[in-house]
C-alpha cells in the first residue's frame, strides 16, 4: 500500500484505509488464537488438571512459562501422571 501511495495511484486516504485494514486482520487472528487458547486451558482445567506444578524455580515470568511448556508437552505426549490435579 505505501508503495503505491508513493507512486501516486492511491491517496492517503485509501493508504490509511488499507492500513486500518491490515490493522483489524492481524487483532481478529490475535483474538482468534486468544480464544483458542483460552478454550485449551478451560478443557484442560475441565478434566481436572492443573499445568503448573506445585513448586516453581522462581515467581519469574520465564520459569512460569518453561513450566508451562513442559507440562503442555507432558499433556501432548499423554504423560498424564506428570500433571497436578486438582
Amino acid at each position: 500500500m505505501r508503495n503505491r501511495y508513493k507512486a501516486n495511484s492511491i491517496g492517503e486516504l485509501q493508504l490509511i484505509q488499507g492500513e486500518l485494514n491490515a490493522l483489524n486482520a492481524n487483532l481478529r487472528q490475535d483474538l482468534a488464537y486468544a480464544e483458542l487458547r483460552n478454550t485449551y486451558g478451560q478443557i484442560i482445567s475441565t478434566v481436572g488438571l492443573g499445568l503448573l506444578p506445585k513448586a516453581l524455580p522462581s515467581d519469574k515470568l520465564g520459569d512460569i512459562s518453561q513450566a508451562l511448556r513442559q507440562s503442555e508437552s507432558a499433556w501432548q505426549q499423554s504423560k498424564l501422571s506428570a500433571l497436578q490435579a486438582f
